[in-house]
């Protein structure tokens, strides 16, 4: 097995509420293991999901791990195809996120889109603002939709 086949087990969780080993290890040593996924480039789809869950707000790693694999993420961008970090940066914001409440939707999603917004504009926001519109087009849908059930709640409550 190759250096970069075997990162894969270390961002491996048994199911999704397990923490992977990633998790475990020390931030300093975190950061090194993210640098060398930038040294060895190309990571696989796999490694490229779990760094995605992982930079989740809720990812279970500090904010500066998560801001970093963000990072690296952008640095990596030309060995991979440009619709996985497309995926990536969109997904690592929290869209589309079947469980969004309203506190998620007005103070979590702050730092991430700020980080997604200077991702975009560093790739050419002409570019790649066509090839992600359906992916904002449906997530905006699912919050009127959200919204629409919440309000439709509320209205049997007057």
């Amino acid at each position: 097995a190759t250096l970069r086949q075997g990162l894969d087990p270390l961002f491996d969780g048994k199911n999704k509420r397990e923490c992977c080993i990633f998790q475990l290890y020390p931030t300093s040593l975190q950061h090194k293991i993210i640098c060398l996924i930038v040294a060895l480039q190309s990571p696989s789809d796999k490694l490229v999901q779990s760094l995605t869950k992982l930079s989740l707000s809720n990812g279970g790693i500090p904010k500066s791990i998560s801001k970093f694999i963000v990072e690296a993420m952008h640095l990596t961008r030309r060995t991979i195809p440009m619709q996985r970090y497309l995926v990536f940066i969109m997904t690592s914001i929290g869209v589309p996120n079947k469980k969004m409440d309203d506190t998620l939707i007005l103070t979590n999603l702050d730092l991430e889109v700020r980080r997604a917004s200077r991702a975009l504009r560093r790739c050419g926001s002409a570019k790649v603002l066509p090839m992600i519109q359906g992916v904002l087009s449906s997530w905006s849908k699912s919050l009127i939709k959200t919204f629409n059930d919440d309000d439709d709640k509320n209205d049997k409550y007057l």
